[in-house]
């Protein structure tokens, strides 16, 4: 298999793109931080802004391994 890394997928719907720094409100209030949410995850949730932001930033350095894979997902119509 030859790995090309994550790469940006779009659907008419949906856009499936690398995760950034500016990523880390979003994922802490709308999941990462929902105990409910992580409840079955093999992490627990989220404390704070900063824990977000910690694993943003460690994904974000294996994603330059070309045999990462992490999507950020999103409707195309809050796309930036």
């Amino acid at each position: 298999m030859r790995h090309i890394g994550t790469q940006p997928i779009q659907t008419p719907r949906l856009l499936l793109r690398r995760i950034t720094p500016a990523d880390a409100q979003d994922m802490f209030t709308n999941w990462a931080g929902d105990e409910e949410v992580t409840r079955y995850l093999t992490w627990p949730a989220h404390r704070t802004l900063a824990d977000s932001q910690a694993v943003i930033a460690m994904w974000i350095e294996q994603l330059e391994q070309d045999d990462c894979y992490r999507w950020c997902i999103q409707y195309r119509a809050n796309s930036r």
